[in-house]
């Protein structure tokens, strides 16, 4: 219980570097069209680190968001305007 009480003191201050990340992977994602490449690991990469921070966190939902992201993004074989909006869509949180 006394990891309990230590992640619900520093809870507050993970959601400001959380939605700074979540402003990074956003960027990160919307300039590959522009610069006309999808470098995809890097964004799982932080997809996957966002998403363990979020589940340790009590934030079920980002966890569970990111966890689809992670999924999805391997199973694509070619970026199209489909894959875009399904990975922009995981992002919008």
């Amino acid at each position: 219980m006394l990891a309990d009480g230590v992640l619900q003191r520093v809870k507050p201050e993970f959601e400001a570097p959380f939605k700074a990340d979540m402003r990074a992977l956003k960027a990160l994602f919307v300039q590959m069209p522009d610069i006309g490449t999808f470098d995809l690991p890097p964004l799982i990469g932080n997809v996957y680190d966002i998403r363990g921070e979020a589940g340790t966190f009590g934030y079920q939902l980002v966890s569970e968001i990111g966890r689809m992201l992670c999924e999805f993004i391997p199973s694509i074989d070619k970026i199209g305007k489909t894959e875009q909006v399904g990975i922009a869509a995981h992002l919008a949180l």
